[in-house]
């Protein structure tokens, strides 16, 4: 449970240190002018997108502030530590079933 609890602090911390190259991408999501339900779309898409280091703060938060006798790679410290993947898991998912199930034109990708 250590190797796991090790890895996962390994690849969320990656996660997050690719956080600024996001925030610059981002600005360009906002290059098409849309109006009314598409911008509020596009504006909670962006903040969902924004804030998946938070989790990455949780873990921490829980780390620094779990009791002293208990190991610090028992679950649920390395499950907590994968919280952010599991922010843009569900960020990505919501996009891909919008994208396959409610596009429009039938000469898009994902129209049946």
């Amino acid at each position: 449970m250590k190797a796991f609890a090790v890895i996962s602090i390994v690849l969320s911390s990656l996660l997050v240190v690719l956080w600024p190259i996001v925030f610059f991408f981002s600005a360009f999501i906002f290059d098409a002018p849309l109006h009314g339900a598409a911008e509020a779309a596009r504006w909670v898409g962006v903040l969902w997108l924004w804030s998946y280091p938070l989790g990455y703060c949780v873990a921490f938060a829980y780390l620094f502030g779990r009791r002293k006798d208990r190991p610090w790679w028992k679950p649920p410290t390395p499950f907590l530590f994968l919280l952010p993947f599991a922010h843009l898991l569900l960020l990505f998912s919501v996009l891909s079933v919008n994208t396959m199930c409610f596009c429009h034109g039938s000469h898009s990708f994902g129209c049946f």
